[in-house]
């Protein structure tokens, strides 16, 4: 019995394919020379690419194809499917950029990529203008760091006189002073701790120590303007920049508009990067000089650090004297 079953179940799945196969039923619908009608494509597909002036992809722009609309994914692109044969208006647009459009012509079966490019407007490209503290006539500087094994410094910078007068006071990670230096007009005074001594010194010798502070100090804000400033042109390569506008606020008695700054690197060890926050002073003389910087940097080692830098009393008569 068992067997007969077997039997009569492999016939009718033979049965079943065979009928299949040789065009049996209703579902299976024919052209006169036996061949299955297939329909044509009566539709297009366009992919929109929206890039920089640089050719760096923007992402989150808004992307319209004629009452279709899509935004921008990481890539820069944009996707339309099931598009009807005929003429189209593509357009895209971003805060901070002029809008662009053009026309495609697209027939049954395209599969199309249509290349826009954004400028920035002329706000934003104001933000450009940052400029290095090497202009200022005096300034008070505040440097506190924070390492990845977390281990905190300080340091305090006073130039007054375009660079004549200058103090400048290292602090150890308890706030108690490690070492001061005074050079004003030739002269040249050191101590060592707050109840060091204080000890005449050739100009050369303590102008060499806050050269070098110094040229860290104005290097990193330098650096970080220029940063700033290849955002803002949208530049591309290895690193990798964004630019964005958070927000206004007065800090340090300064009226500011408030950047992030992201930056981001790659080379053989991996991917480091720098996740900063300046203030810039938005009105008045000290218009476009940045008053506070906040940075956050990540290595390829993953590790972290955090530096914060205020700049203050710009263009103040700081009164610097020999103690």
């Amino acid at each position: 019995m068992r067997k007969k079953l077997l039997a009569i179940s492999v016939a009718l799945i033979i049965g079943i394919i065979l009928f299949s196969g040789c065009g049996g039923g209703k579902t299976n619908q024919r052209g006169n020379n036996g061949s299955s009608t297939q329909k044509p494509v009566t539709t297009a597909s366009l992919t929109v690419s929206v890039n920089n002036e640089s050719g760096t992809p923007l992402n989150e722009a808004n992307v319209n194809v004629e009452g279709k609309s899509a935004v921008t994914d990481n890539s820069g692109k944009a996707s339309f499917a099931s598009l009807k044969p005929g003429s189209y208006t593509v357009s895209a647009q971003k805060d901070g950029y002029k809008n662009t459009e053009e026309t495609v012509t697209l027939n049954s079966g395209d599969k199309k990529t249509v290349n826009l490019t954004l400028t920035k407007t002329a706000e934003e490209n104001a933000a450009e203008q940052l400029n290095d503290i090497s202009k200022l006539k005096s300034y008070r500087l505040t440097f506190e760091s924070l390492s990845p094994d977390k281990k905190t410094g300080k340091m305090l910078i006073e130039e007054d006189d375009f660079g004549k007068e200058k103090h400048m006071v290292i602090y150890n990670g308890e706030g108690k002073v490690e070492m001061e230096f005074y050079d004003v007009n030739g002269k040249a005074k050191l101590r060592s701790g707050e109840n060091g001594k204080w000890m005449s010194l050739p100009e050369s010798s303590v102008k060499a120590m806050t050269d070098s502070s110094l040229g860290f100090v104005n290097s990193m804000m330098n650096g970080t303007v220029e940063d700033f400033n290849e955002a803002v042109k949208g530049k591309g390569g290895s690193v990798r920049y964004k630019q964005e506008k958070l927000g206004s606020e007065t800090v340090n008695g300064y009226p500011t508009s408030k950047y992030r700054l992201y930056l981001e690197g790659h080379d053989e060890e991996g991917t480091g990067i720098i996740d900063s926050y300046l203030w810039v002073i938005s009105k008045g003389q000290y218009k476009n000089y940045t008053t506070r910087m906040i940075l956050n940097f990540k290595g390829t080692n993953g590790k972290t650090s955090k530096i914060t830098v205020n700049l203050t009393d710009l263009g103040k008569d700081l009164h610097i004297a020999l103690p």
